[in-house]
């Protein structure tokens, strides 16, 4: 609220139009209550004929109605047509005299109409010029924009030139790599140009290793080729040696068994029996046994035979190798 400095005096006239006013101003009881603060010099009687639009809070303001400072700035004084110059005089010295309203939060438009009477202010009122508080509500907003586009602008000019730092960073850094590639470049192509030198003089000493690797490598191989064959071939004589014990036991055994068989046909042979019939029966049956055992005798002969030769020839190539 707007306040009077300390050396305000105010003039004669003033007070005396001030109590003037008073005689106006009364009001009911139940009217009195106003957004004006009758302490500051304006009439509740002239601020309760303002229409109830200006008291509004605006949209923005969260504060109570009755909180809210009413103030109107920007007004002019303004008589009725038939007017003296002087009327208006006394008009304007009046309100040269009241302290400056403004509306909370808006440059609000106002004019005051005044009617003098024997140079005294005999009415007044406030009319209010809606075209012209539009257009200064779309000036303030237009105002408001204004300062936001210019924040706007500011913030893009900023992020242009933080983004520009940093593309003259990202290129001085792909500056600083690419140098350093160009110079280990250099040097990757300056020691591969030594290697081959180096290989080149000794191409003429590893031409004559490289032959006399591959013929170790060769001998190696066939040597190690002739242990495999001979392992393999030791394996398969261990398996026909243990096969050839197996059949010699088995020969053994069918031998004992024939040697008992022969024994068992001279003791029949020995005996006085009378039944001929049970006497060629049992020569049949020991025919038949003995013919028997002589063929498996010969099969396991013949096999132990088979087995000998591919043991003898299997030595014979050893021997050769």
């Amino acid at each position: 609220m707007f306040n009077k400095p300390s050396t305000y005096r105010e003039s004669p006239a003033s007070k005396y139009n001030s109590r003037n006013l008073q005689r106006f101003s009364k009001v009911p009881e139940n009217q009195k209550e106003s957004n004006i603060n009758e302490s500051e010099g304006i009439p509740s009687k002239q601020a309760h004929k303002l229409p109830e639009s200006i008291f509004h809070k605006p949209s923005s303001y969260a504060g109570s109605k009755k909180s809210v400072n009413t103030k109107i700035s920007n007004y002019k004084a303004v008589t009725l047509k038939n007017s003296s110059k002087s009327k208006n005089a006394v008009a304007n010295k009046y309100l040269r005299n009241q302290p400056e309203y403004d509306y909370k939060g808006t440059n609000f438009n106002a004019r005051i109409k005044m009617t003098v009477k024997d140079d005294k202010i005999s009415h007044q009122e406030y009319v209010i010029d809606q075209k012209e508080h539009e257009k200064k509500l779309q000036m303030q907003t237009i105002k408001e924009l204004r300062v936001k586009i210019s924040e706007l602008e500011d913030k893009l000019k900023y992020n242009t030139s933080e983004n520009a730092k940093k593309i003259t960073e990202k290129e001085s850094e792909h500056e600083k790599a690419l140098s350093k590639l160009r110079e280990e470049t250099r040097l990757y192509k300056k020691e591969k140009k030594l290697a081959i030198n180096q290989k080149n003089m000794s191409n003429q000493r590893e031409t004559k290793h490289i032959s006399d690797i591959k013929a170790l490598k060769q001998e190696k191989f066939e040597l190690e080729k002739k242990i495999r064959d001979h392992l393999i071939s030791l394996e398969k004589e261990k398996e026909q040696m243990k096969k050839i014990q197996e059949d010699a036991a088995k020969y053994e055994k069918l031998k004992e068994t024939n040697k008992k068989l022969n024994a068992v046909i001279d003791q029949i042979k020995n005996k006085n029996i009378e039944d001929e019939h049970i006497i060629s029966d049992l020569k049949f049956e020991i025919d038949k046994l003995k013919s028997e055992n002589t063929s498996n005798i010969e099969n396991y002969e013949r096999q132990i035979k088979e087995i000998s030769d591919e043991r003898d020839l299997y030595k014979n190539l050893h021997k050769k190798k």
